[in-house]
């Protein structure tokens, strides 16, 4: 016995299975039947009519579902990036046409940012995936080592630029953890790479940083003050950071951050010889200023000593006039008078000088 097509309602003891694919042709039962398997939510009292008007509805909808599922191409896959990629993409970052926007990506947004639709940061990061697909460019490693030995730089694979920037950002994590082991207070090994749990990514990125230190602060964003020399606490490895990370490239010691120290003390020193000869500039100065204050008041000394010396001898002079002619009332009086201005004048000098 054939069943229709329509039927989804199974071998029910209690309504016969139709044959037919007409719906007008099921009795009510089974189209009752077909409208519960189906799950259609209908109202009770509903006629035979409208039951067969909705089933008919929804075999169309199922036609169309069907349609669009066939017609529909499944969304590329992104590649699954290789061991090698993040070698070419430290390369990149790092290379003197990108190193020094590389060092400005998380600066505050400019003018320019504000009205373009991409911002400097993604613009940045669209040029670091156009270099990716260039082969041959990126693909040649800064030194050797046993944690390399997976690279093969014909297994390159492009990426879109979130990609790259999520590569980035795990490849810094990891580099902060494992340089937060590497420093802390007690550790005895002075050989990073036993701290890079086998990443040769990590160990990698530590080398890069040896050649361009001026990208060291940029890497070690986010780290605390506090936290920049040997820690005794192990959860603030994540923000953890030496203070200096110099070196050859062939040798990635704790040496490394020893010779910085001492460079660092090194300019100490030679910042303090600065501070004492200015020291020692402005000691000279203010002995000049000395010597020359001594020396004007030694002028106004001498000049005060020779109005004394013209007073004293106004004084005489008017005093021998005076004894010449005391003869004469009026010529004494007159002299009398010019003998008290000259002997004031002669004290109020003379107290001055003392």
């Amino acid at each position: 016995m054939a069943i229709s097509k329509h039927w989804t309602g199974g071998n029910n003891n209690k309504v016969e299975v139709p044959e037919s694919d007409d719906y007008t042709k099921w009795n009510v039962d089974q189209i009752r039947c077909e409208c519960s398997s189906r799950k259609m939510l209908v109202k009770k009292g509903t006629n035979k009519e409208s039951r067969i008007a909705l089933l008919r509805e929804n075999d169309t909808l199922k036609e169309l579902e069907a349609t669009s599922s066939a017609m529909k191409v499944p969304p590329p896959r992104s590649p699954t990036r290789s061991r090698s990629c993040i070698y070419c993409l430290l390369n990149i970052l790092f290379d003197d046409d990108f190193c020094d926007d590389f060092g400005m990506l998380g600066n505050s947004y400019s003018r320019r940012d504000l009205d373009e639709l991409k911002s400097s940061e993604q613009r940045f990061w669209d040029r670091v995936a156009e270099a990716f697909k260039k082969k041959g460019m990126y693909d040649v490693l800064l030194g050797t080592d046993e944690l390399f030995g997976n690279f093969d730089g014909s297994k390159i694979i492009p990426h879109t630029s979130t990609k790259l920037e999520s590569m980035w950002k795990g490849v810094k994590r990891k580099y902060k953890m494992a340089l937060c082991k590497f420093t802390k207070s007690g550790t005895h090994e002075s050989d990073f790479k036993m701290f890079c749990d086998g990443n040769g990514g990590v160990l990698y990125l530590h080398m890069c940083l040896q050649i361009n230190n001026g990208l060291i602060n940029f890497v070690q964003e986010g780290f605390l003050d506090k936290d920049k020399f040997d820690s005794l606490e192990p959860d603030d490895c994540d923000m953890f950071s030496p203070s200096s990370v110099e070196g050859s490239v062939a040798v990635v010691s704790k040496k490394n951050v020893s010779a910085s120290k001492i460079q660092l003390v090194g300019e100490l020193d030679g910042v303090s010889k600065s501070l004492a000869q200015l020291a020692e500039s402005n000691k000279k100065d203010e002995e000049t200023l000395k010597l020359e204050k001594e020396q004007l008041q030694d002028n106004v000394f001498m000049e005060k000593l020779s109005s004394l010396s013209k007073i004293t001898e106004m004084i005489n002079k008017t005093e021998k006039e005076h004894g010449i002619l005391k003869k004469s009332s009026e010529n004494k009086r007159r002299l009398e008078q010019n003998l008290v201005i000259y002997k004031k004048r002669y004290d109020k000098i003379f107290n001055d000088l003392h």
